[in-house]
């Protein structure tokens, strides 16, 4: 497993007061192993939740994942390393079988027993 990470900062426009009509700060992680790359963010404002968007397979674009991939052994072992190495706690990923579109909570005690 290889682990990129890369501060990011997007803010709008200050006002007189000196606030932001919006502002986002926090790190882009792109976690590879042989098979698999998986995109995540975490947000300054929250340090402990780590948020899975994307997964990249070989010959195949960026996408989205279909489901939470309990099942597979990579994604089983970067979320372990997150977790007791970096000290995340909370996990999320963006899955297209959400009904409400957005992020779902990855439920550590649903990984199978395989792994």
């Amino acid at each position: 497993m290889e682990i990129k990470k890369e501060h990011f900062l997007d803010k709008g426009e200050q006002d007189e007061h000196g606030f932001y009509d919006y502002y986002y700060e926090g790190d882009v992680y792109e976690i590879a192993f042989d098979t698999v790359v998986y995109g995540a963010r975490s947000y300054t404002d929250n340090p402990q939740e780590l948020s899975f968007h994307s997964r990249t397979l070989p010959n195949v674009k960026s996408s989205s994942f279909s489901h939470i991939p309990y099942e597979e052994k990579n994604f089983f072992e970067c979320i372990n390393h997150f977790k007791d190495k970096l000290g995340f706690k909370n996990f999320k990923i963006l899955t297209s079988s959400n009904p409400s579109g957005g992020y779902e909570d990855v439920k550590l005690e649903k990984f199978t027993d395989n792994l």
